[in-house]
């Protein structure tokens, strides 16, 4: 009595449905664009202090979501602390969301970048899926009526990028 046949069939039937899940699976992504009003969020800072959104509403605000792996995070962080030094004094308020790391590499990330502003550590992936990022790095600029008013997807490349996308948030389209 040969099993042989049966043990290769069930091994094929299990591949192709890994497979077909593996391809075909989409997860729900909430894909915000320029003019959505900005969600609502709750995050815990890398001081253990709770962040809600509400507490920063009516001022602009630029979300930066890194990972420590990401070569184009690491590069786009001295351009984000430089704009919130820059910006700080109109009241513009920043906050660095790490996603996709543990607790140590992401803090190692806001650590070795001496970031000045709010950090925050969502290993959890809640703040990004309510935005809707799934690729690090991604800025999101919120003006003070909470609306985005400005997205950059993957690495901020000149200061004159991020200037730009503030200066839309605080003044209107420029």
């Amino acid at each position: 009595m040969k099993k042989y046949p049966v043990n290769k069939l069930i091994v094929l039937l299990a591949t192709g449905l890994v497979l077909r899940a593996f391809f075909y699976y989409n997860p729900p992504v909430n894909t915000l664009k320029v003019g959505d009003a900005a969600p609502a969020f709750a995050i815990t800072l890398t001081d253990g202090k709770a962040l809600k959104s509400e507490d920063l509403k009516g001022k602009p605000l630029v979300l930066f979501f890194y990972a420590n792996w990401c070569p184009c995070s690491h590069n786009s962080a001295p351009l984000v602390q430089k704009a919130y030094a820059e910006y700080r004094e109109a009241d513009v308020k920043f906050l660095s969301v790490g996603i996709q790391d543990g607790e140590s590499d992401l803090k190692d990330f806001v650590k070795r970048h001496q970031f000045t502003f709010y950090t925050g550590l969502d290993t959890s992936g809640k703040v990004s899926d309510v935005f809707g990022v799934t690729t690090t790095p991604t800025t999101i600029v919120v003006d003070k009526d909470w609306k985005i008013s400005g997205l950059i997807v993957g690495q901020v490349k000149t200061m004159k990028t991020i200037e730009e996308k503030i200066s839309e948030a605080i003044y209107g389209r420029v």
